[in-house]
């Protein structure tokens, strides 16, 4: 299951509690996001466990017989596992030991003997739709983050009329203050960069930020974005 440049490594990172992981079938058929609650001493791996109803909801699950959830999670079934880590993608193979507790259910992993660590390339630029508020230039504005990367991101903005307060924040190299609602997090998350481009496009403002430091939450979306 090596990945194109993907070297062989003897563990796992340090894994925070959260970290969101990919579990598909060895035929990747299957697959989901969870993240994972602990990992145990080499020993064990154990992640949350969604209900049948949550994963039928997914891509892949709807069409899923009837005893499919039984299946996929039995006792020595082997799985594939993905995380990412600082921009490093980990994939491995696992087997199931079992499924503990009943409202919430975890599932319990062998921990893998061989671990196959992919750089990636170049950064990559994920296109996304996330609302966000732009500060710093008189009234709050309305925007949109169209996509990100690992240095920057790119907000749409509706209302033409601010190009040159941005303009202005850019020759001055004051940082961008804006905020964005993360699908991953309940609460809008406080951020600030660099303006690096600023483009009309079609009577829209699209400006371009570098960010200036490395936020813990787009840390946390662009890891979930790679898994997908």
């Amino acid at each position: 299951m090596l990945e194109t440049n993907a070297t062989s490594v003897n563990q796992l990172p340090d894994i925070r509690v959260g970290t969101v992981v990919q579990v598909s079938s060895q035929d990747g058929k299957f697959r989901f996001l969870t993240s994972l609650v602990d990992v145990d001493a080499q020993e064990t791996i154990v992640a949350h466990l969604p209900s049948a109803d949550e994963l039928r909801q997914k891509e892949g699950f709807a069409n899923a017989s009837l005893n499919w959830y039984e299946q996929f999670f039995m006792v020595n079934r082997l799985l594939r596992l993905r995380l990412v880590d600082n921009g490093v993608i980990y994939a491995f193979e696992t087997s199931v030991q079992e499924i503990a507790g009943c409202k919430s259910r975890l599932l319990v992993l062998d921990y893998p003997q061989q671990v196959t660590r992919h750089n990636l390339r170049s950064e990559p630029r994920y296109a996304c739709e996330l609302l966000a508020l732009v500060k710093g230039v008189g009234c709050s504005h309305d925007g949109v983050v169209k996509n990100i990367s690992y240095g920057g991101c790119q907000i749409r903005l509706s209302d033409i009329r601010v190009m040159d307060e941005i303009l202005q924040l850019k020759r001055s190299g004051v940082p961008l203050r804006y905020e964005v609602k993360f699908p991953h997090c309940d609460r809008y998350c406080e951020l600030q960069g660099r303006i690096v481009s600023v483009l009309e496009k079609q009577d829209t403002l699209w400006v371009g930020v570098a960010y200036d430091d490395e936020f813990g939450e787009i840390q946390k979306y662009r890891d979930i974005l790679q898994l997908h």
